[in-house]
């Protein structure tokens, strides 16, 4: 039987032990253990972040294509600030070091996200898209049912909160229907 050169995600050579407490034992005496923090919040709205129809690119149909603007705000760059000092205290106080040189890591654009926002919802027409039904405030027979209607984006899995907006926009709908 031939041994890979190289195994268990590189942790160990040819050779070495492929499992039970001997692998341990060598990764422990070769790698010794490490941990990873990472942490997300809340981007918020800001002046140049938003999105529009662009006037030259569309897409398959001939129906104008989004334009994105996005910018990370002085909130977001405060805000991951005081996650890398937590973070380092946290290691700190478990007797353990961190690795690199402490330079500010933000992620790119849209590398951690939940698709939500564009179309926001409210109780006016003059600073919203939808009312509290996802109803188009300009075009009452088009309804938005999804995370468009998000005012910003609370950092957490939006599924229920979509299901639960997107029933009371449907029974709204049939409200409509049924002249109730």
């Amino acid at each position: 039987r031939r041994l890979p050169t190289v195994s268990v995600g590189g942790y160990v050579d040819k050779g070495d032990p492929l499992f039970g407490s001997g692998l341990r034992d060598q990764v422990r005496r070769r790698y010794g253990s490490y941990a990873f923090l990472t942490g997300e919040g809340e981007m918020i709205p800001n002046a140049n972040t938003y999105c529009e129809l662009d006037p030259k690119v569309t897409d398959k149909w001939g129906a104008p294509a989004l334009r994105f603007h996005w910018q990370w705000g002085e909130q977001e760059m405060r805000q991951a600030t005081h996650m890398q000092t937590t973070f380092r205290q946290v290691f700190h106080l478990l007797g353990g070091s961190v690795d690199g040189d402490g330079a500010l890591e933000m992620p790119t654009g849209g590398a951690a996200i939940h698709e939500v926002g564009g179309a926001r919802m409210g109780l006016s027409n003059a600073d919203s898209v939808l009312d509290p039904f996802g109803q188009c405030w300009d075009a009452g027979n088009l309804f938005v049912l999804d995370g468009a209607n998000f005012v910003s984006s609370p950092d957490k899995n939006p599924t229920l909160t979509i299901l639960a907006l997107a029933a009371r926009g449907a029974n709204r709908i049939v409200e409509l229907q049924s002249g109730i």
